[in-house]
């Protein structure tokens, strides 16, 4: 995720520091950076799975509290990634409203208002 933070703190500035000119912007985009992200999640079930059959019980407490913890921040973890690709969403969604490419190196010419709609939905992420 901190990958895409990272992008998205770099289109908030492009579009925050962009040339107005009357009622429009132009910008360019900003270009995704080369490399790949490899996101690995640990599996829940196994955990999940001694809950329901009762075995937790078979556990020393301090080991069993500590994956009860670890289960609760992955479930966090969870929730706030889901949030942020909604979030994102409504930005690729506002992208294409504004015709504007977000991550060609071409300058694009937007609206006032459309340049405000694009950093209220990134501000969301």
């Amino acid at each position: 995720m901190q990958t895409q933070r990272a992008y998205i703190q770099s289109l908030q500035a492009e579009l925050s520091s962009a040339k107005v000119s009357g009622t429009n912007v132009s910008l360019p985009g900003v270009t995704l950076r080369g490399g790949s992200a490899i996101f690995v999640s640990v599996s829940r079930s196994t955990w999940i799975s001694a809950q329901a059959a009762g075995l937790v019980a078979l556990l020393p407490s301090n080991q069993a509290g500590l994956y009860a913890r670890i289960d609760f921040n992955a479930e966090e973890a969870i929730h706030d990634e889901d949030e942020m690709y909604e979030n994102l969403r409504l930005f690729l969604a506002e992208c294409s409203r504004a015709n504007f490419d977000y991550a060609a190196p071409a300058i694009s010419t937007l609206t006032v208002a459309h340049r405000d709609n694009l950093l209220f939905q990134l501000s969301r992420v």
